[in-house]
């Protein structure tokens, strides 16, 4: 029996791997802007 899915149950998880050093710029920029403006569109 297929259960639907609620809107709580529903995850996007992004995995990015780097040294620390690596992408620091471009992870800010993720972890301040992109996912915050991301869980609020969703």
């Amino acid at each position: 029996m297929n259960n639907p899915t609620t809107q709580a149950d529903r995850r996007i998880r992004v995995f990015i791997s780097s040294t620390f050093r690596d992408m620091m710029r471009e992870r800010d920029l993720l972890v301040k802007w992109v996912f915050p403006e991301l869980r609020h569109k969703c």
